[in-house]
């Protein structure tokens, strides 16, 4: 891996215009990346449509702790959608709720799905007595997601920013140095 120091000698020992080039590719390169976690945030799924209805649900996964919220578990659940189909999905829940239901594989778990822009959605999931996972929980989810997207696309356009302007400050500073005059020293 190389150092920062590294990176910069090896950009120094560059032509000028080829270490232009590179700013341009890869400021280029970090733009485009910084369109792509725009894709990652989060979208409002809007007025649900359709009552919800309650289904059995089974944990169908570890139970992990979130990497963006260490008070909050992350697992998947398996339950048959309206239409008899087994579905898979990503829930949470909050560790003190869920280590207190004393959830394991074999509990007998509720969701409620509804449709919201015609996608099936996971509204509820609770037990007999408790609820892990509500529209409260999900809104803290999204939050902290796109809180998460938006530091990336403010690092990633900040620097591409900054290499693109780079880039065009090495094209011009070439320029000018190629096509100022040469004075002849006549006595």
């Amino acid at each position: 891996m190389m150092s920062l120091k590294d990176i910069i000698l090896l950009v120094r020992s560059l032509p000028p215009i080829e270490a232009a080039k590179l700013f341009t590719w890869t400021g280029a390169l970090k733009i485009t990346l910084a369109s792509f976690c725009i894709l990652a945030l989060s979208e409002n799924p809007g007025f649900i449509t359709m009552a919800a209805t309650r289904t059995p649900a089974v944990v169908s996964s570890n139970i992990e702790t979130w990497e963006n919220d260490q008070s909050i578990y992350r697992f998947r659940i398996t339950y048959k959608d309206p239409e008899g189909k087994k579905a898979t999905t990503v829930a949470y829940a909050y560790k003190i709720t869920f280590d207190s239901a004393r959830i394991h594989k074999t509990t007998a778990l509720y969701v409620d799905l509804g449709y919201a822009q015609s996608k099936l959605i996971l509204v509820r999931l609770y037990t007999d007595n408790e609820t892990l996972y509500d529209s409260s929980l999900s809104q803290v989810i999204d939050d902290k997601n796109d809180r998460i997207a938006f530091s990336a696309i403010a690092i990633f356009g900040t620097m591409g920013s900054g290499l693109l302007i780079g880039a065009c400050f090495m094209y011009w500073q070439h320029h000018r140095l190629n096509a100022s005059p040469r004075k002849n020293s006549a006595p």
